[in-house]
């Protein structure tokens, strides 16, 4: 299903468009395209493992959590990442 995963694919969603699913990858977040079943985008910049992705309401924001407790976050538009992150030490998801 996911040609360039690692292996440790967690926890994937469906974006609101209808028309991508995001998946954890290694130390970023793939992004599908469900019609072609091909990678669009890889957005970067995790310090650690990426062990899952979210997604704002809107759809315009994704946010990922690091094995390392750390949250960060991308435009969708752009795939930039954005210039906030911050770590959730108490975050119970974040476990191997």
């Amino acid at each position: 299903v996911f040609p360039y995963a690692d292996g440790a694919v967690r926890f994937p969603v469906f974006h609101p468009d209808g028309k991508h699913l995001l998946a954890p990858d290694g130390t970023g977040i793939s992004v599908w395209e469900l019609a072609t079943g091909n990678r669009v985008r890889a957005l970067t910049g995790l310090a650690d493992r990426a062990m899952l992705v979210r997604l704002t309401p809107d759809g315009k924001t994704a946010v990922g959590l690091s094995a390392t407790k750390e949250v960060t976050g991308w435009d969708w538009e752009t795939g930039k990442k954005l210039p906030v992150s911050f770590a959730v030490p108490d975050c119970p998801e974040a476990v191997t």
